[in-house]
């Protein structure tokens, strides 16, 4: 029985020395500064809250893993404090701009930030981090020279390497080395990709269009089929992002050609509609000539906004989606008969689809989203009759477009008012309220 005791007990102290992981320094800020210097040590911050779940997480099934706290306990001097503590916690947070939790914290022996990683980890991207961190600190001195002579002349391997053990560090002229290693390679790889992406938002228009191909032409159901699909898909999301900056930068600073220049590699990328490329020129316009916005905005509804209504729209009640699909199946019998077993893959392709039926609805709230918005903006932004007269026009044929959603009868009513229309105003409301939906318009803002 003792033998047992004394067994049990072991396994006990063995369970919770696992159990305890990362060996958590607990000392002041000043103490833990000097053993780093004392050890030339990098030191580990997890910054938390009490309230956060991922913290909690990683807490339960990260730190504890036995790899996690072998490596980070020989390698880190390890710190865990909690943002909202009104002490070392709070004050750590404050001096590295922690914003959101957990925040994973890499500082070398001065405390200057070396990297820093916001958001649940698992226990193999941890170890990632912390050895590219380790990585990034053995070529502090190396980094040093390469910083102070960022315009310095480099051969493509020297690039290469300054790139690669940079990954997680961004300097002032990184990017003009990141365009030198680009200008010295002719095809670019997805290790290339690998070392450049981070500096894509601050490289010049000529080198984003040139990167932006190889990042947004994959669909993202092509990207989850590849090895490293997670970088992909932050690279496409990063080029996009990189796009529409850009973009907004132009707009701001009225700088149309290099806006159209932005647009052109846009135009490029997957998923993106004409209607989209459109309204980036409404807001451009707007923000910058309200005389080019009027023209343009007039050319775009009638020459395009207006004839593309689709027909099947004059038809269409509540019922909708049971027609559609009633519709669907009439048109696959009469091409392939009452056996629709034996269709392959390709003549499916060849038939009406549900999806594509029902976009009908999708095409017509787009349209009428624009409608109403330019009806809005021609009422409020000019005083002369014909604007007032179109913004009129324009928005009575919001509900006509799409009939489902209150605020277009609501903006049609306001505008008739406010050019002295009050009985008009009075029937577009009784007609409203005799549709079928109103109810539901009244509850629920946009039904779609």
């Amino acid at each position: 029985m003792k033998y047992l005791l004394v067994l049990a007990l072991a396994t006990m102290s063995i369970s919770l020395m696992f159990a305890q992981g990362l060996n958590w320094d607990k000392s002041s800020w000043e103490e833990i500064l000097a053993k780093a210097q004392a050890n030339d040590k990098v030191i580990f911050l997890d910054v938390y809250t009490t309230w956060c779940g991922p913290c909690i997480k990683m807490d339960k099934d990260v730190f504890p893993d036995e790899a996690v706290s072998t490596y980070y306990n020989e390698t880190f001097i390890t710190v865990k404090v909690n943002a909202e503590d009104n002490g070392i916690g709070t004050m750590i947070a404050n001096q590295y701009g922690v914003k959101a939790y957990p925040t994973l914290i890499y500082v070398d022996k001065n405390g200057t930030e070396i990297s820093k990683f916001v958001g649940l980890k698992n226990k193999y991207e941890l170890l990632n981090l912390g050895e590219e961190t380790i990585e990034l600190y053995e070529q502090y001195d190396f980094l040093n020279g390469v910083k102070s002579n960022v315009h310095g002349s480099y051969t493509r391997e020297e690039l290469n390497r300054i790139l690669d053990v940079t990954r997680l560090h961004t300097f002032e002229g990184k990017e003009h080395l990141t365009m030198s290693y680009l200008n010295k390679i002719e095809s670019i790889d997805e290790n290339d990709l690998r070392l450049v992406m981070g500096e894509i938002s601050r490289m010049d228009l000529s080198y984003l269009s040139r990167l932006a191909p190889l990042t947004t032409s994959l669909r993202y159901s092509e990207i989850y089929l590849r090895r490293n699909s997670k970088e992909w898909v932050s690279w496409k999301s990063t080029t996009e992002q990189a796009i529409y900056s850009r973009l907004q930068g132009y707009q701001k600073s009225n700088d149309l050609p290099k806006f159209e220049e932005a647009l052109e590699i846009l135009k490029g990328v997957e998923g993106v509609k004409p209607r989209r490329i459109d309204n980036l020129y409404l807001g451009f316009y707007k923000q910058n000539s309200l005389d080019q916005y009027r023209t343009f905005a007039t050319y775009l509804i009638d020459e395009y906004i207006i004839p593309t209504r689709p027909e099947e729209v004059k038809r269409a009640d509540e019922t909708k989606y049971k027609m559609l699909q009633e519709e669907v199946m009439k048109d696959m019998k009469a091409s392939f008969g009452d056996d629709l077993t034996t269709l392959t893959p390709t003549e499916t392709t060849l038939t009406p689809t549900i999806d594509s039926l029902s976009e009908i609805y999708t095409i017509s709230k787009s349209i009428a989203d624009q409608l109403f918005e330019i009806s809005s903006d021609f009422f409020a932004l000019y005083e002369d009759e014909s604007s007032h007269r179109k913004a009129v026009f324009w928005s009575s044929l919001c509900q006509k477009y799409f009939p489902y959603d209150w605020k277009y009868y609501d903006n049609h009513m306001y505008i008739l008012e406010a050019s002295g229309k009050a009985q008009e105003a009075k029937e577009v409301y009784d007609e409203a309220r005799a549709l079928p939906w109103y109810q539901e318009m009244r509850q629920v803002k946009s039904t779609f």
